[in-house]
Order: structure tokens, then sequence, then C-alpha cells
């Protein structure tokens, strides 16, 4: 059986970690070992993260590291040594065939990514459920799927061949990362199965709205000027009209309504394509997200609930 290294970032996540783990010790699929990073936790994630870690060998951990917390999964990567690899949060979690699912069906393409769902406590989900089939590399640049942390599996290989990293920045670094892996990608295999759960109850994500978007504009400029000098031009713009557009959405969506309004009439043209031409799956989330850029409907819907 060919092994899975799971990379596993943690920052006082001590109340979600068993699930997390757990999920990994409930795979149908055994060979794989799981690589924790805990960046100077306070609370009892080492505590909880040692005790696993007597009961399975499989599981390591590198405590305390000297690398900034956006460059911790990069520290998993290069202690790991699997033929493929997930990249998971420590608040969320898989479904229990994720990785055997993964293994069967990354063989002769370059990446697999399952469907997803997301957890807002309770019995209280949302699924994700994608047409399951191999697409193109620029099927998941135009978002038709999810291609990031979490529901995605993939191969050490390109991501060596290709020196692809973390970037130093705590906003937008995956989609740095998983964007440039598409950029070497051709194929992906999509799954219909729910390999992946976000938990939206427990996230320590915090966007920061105006200054998540500021270095947002960064990491894209720098991802735009890697694709370019490997000869990648042809994908600037595909990012640029997809994925950067709804990682705009995404810091506005948390930004004081003076920044809404300014960025929304800023960037009215990118949104307005990408809402006519993608096939973003969360389309439905874009369009409220947009119009609540020039009026409240977001906050008056709260405050009708209420």
């Amino acid at each position: 059986m060919v092994k899975v290294s799971i990379i596993m970032p943690n920052k006082n996540n001590a109340r979600w970690l068993p699930k997390s783990i757990g999920s990994i010790l409930d795979q149908t699929y055994k060979n794989w070992e799981l690589i924790i990073v805990d960046d100077h936790s306070t609370d009892d994630s080492v505590k909880v993260i040692k005790e696993f870690m007597d009961k399975d060998s499989r599981i390591d951990c590198i405590c305390d590291p000297k690398v900034p917390f956006p460059l911790t999964r990069n520290l998993g990567f290069e202690h790991s040594s699997g033929r493929y690899v997930v990249f998971l949060d420590s608040d969320d979690w898989l479904g229990k065939e994720f990785l055997e699912r993964g293994v069967r069906n990354i063989k002769n393409v370059d990446g697999y990514a399952s469907s997803f769902a997301v957890w807002f406590g309770g019995d209280k989900y949302r699924k994700f459920v994608f047409e399951q089939g191999i697409f193109s590399n620029i099927d998941a640049l135009k978002l038709k799927f999810r291609f990031r942390n979490g529901n995605t599996l993939l191969k050490r290989s390109i991501v060596e061949e290709h020196m692809i990293r973390f970037p130093k920045e705590r906003r937008s670094e995956d989609a740095y990362f998983y964007s440039l892996y598409l950029a070497f990608s051709k194929k992906i295999s999509v799954d219909d199965y729910v390999g992946f759960i976000v938990n939206r109850v427990g996230s320590s994500v915090s966007l920061s709205g105006i200054s998540g978007l500021l270095e947002t504009f960064k990491v894209y400029e720098k991802l735009f000027k890697v694709l370019e000098e490997n000869g990648k031009k042809e994908l600037v713009n595909v990012i640029r009209n997809n994925d950067f557009v709804f990682s705009v959405l995404i810091y506005l969506d948390s930004a004081p309504r003076k920044y809404k309004l300014r960025y929304g009439i800023k960037y009215f043209p990118n949104i307005v394509r990408f809402l006519l031409t993608s096939d973003f799956y969360m389309k439905d989330w874009a369009l409220a997200t947009f119009v609540d850029l020039f009026v409240p409907v977001k906050w008056l819907l709260k405050r009708v609930v209420k």
C-alpha cells in the first residue's frame, strides 16, 4: 500500500483535535502518517497530541517550530515521506473513505478532490456534491469544484518537482499554493463522495476584513508573477477572473461598510462577469455577497431573524 502523508498545522485547537485526529484514525485506508505542526499553543493541544502519539506510532508532532504559522505546512511537508499528501486543518475532519477513494482515483491523474460539507453545529450541514468524473485543471481554476485544503489528495512528485510551497502571508495562502499546483497539473479526479467536513463552529480563521483584502492583493500579484516566470501567463486571466474575484468577495464580506462600497464599485465589472460566466459551485453565496456590498441585505436578514 502506498503511504499517504497528512499535514496538520495547529494552534490552540485542543477542543477539536480529538475529532480531527479521530477522523484519520477511522480511515478505511491504513497506510498513512500524520504530522502535526503545533505552533506554540497555549491551551492543551500538545497534551492532547501526545496522548494520541502514545497510542499510535503513525502520529508525530513538530512542536514549537521556528517558523511563522503560515509556513508550518511547508515544514510538515518537508518532514513527511508519503507519495500522496493531504493538508488538513486541525478543526476540520475527513470522511472515513476519503483516503481509500483518493488513492484509488488519483493513480492516472494529477490530483483528487472529494465533495464536502460545511458544519454549522448540531445537525446543521450544507453539502456540496460535485459531478463525479475527470476534469481539467482549467475546470478547477474556474471553481467548478473545490480544490483546496482538506478535500484534496496531491502528488508529492508535482509539489517537489515545481518547488510549490505556501507563502509567508496569512491570507489567501491556500489560493496561492493550490493555484500553482493546478498550473502544473492537467487532469483532476472529482468524487461525489462527501469526504471532507469544514467546521464553521470552531473555525480559527480570521478574515480581518480590509487588512485581509490588502494582503490578498499582494499574494495574487506574487502568484501571477510566478506563473508568468514559469511560462503560464495564459492562466493569469483565468485566475484573475475567477479565484481572485472569489477571494475579493470573501474579504469584502467581513469588511466595514465603507470598504464594501469602495471596492464593490472598483471591482464591479469583474464581479458581474464572474457571476454571469463562472461555473462557481457557490454562486448563490457570491450573488448574495455582491448585492450586500451595496445594500445591507445580510444585516437586515440578521435583524429580522433576531
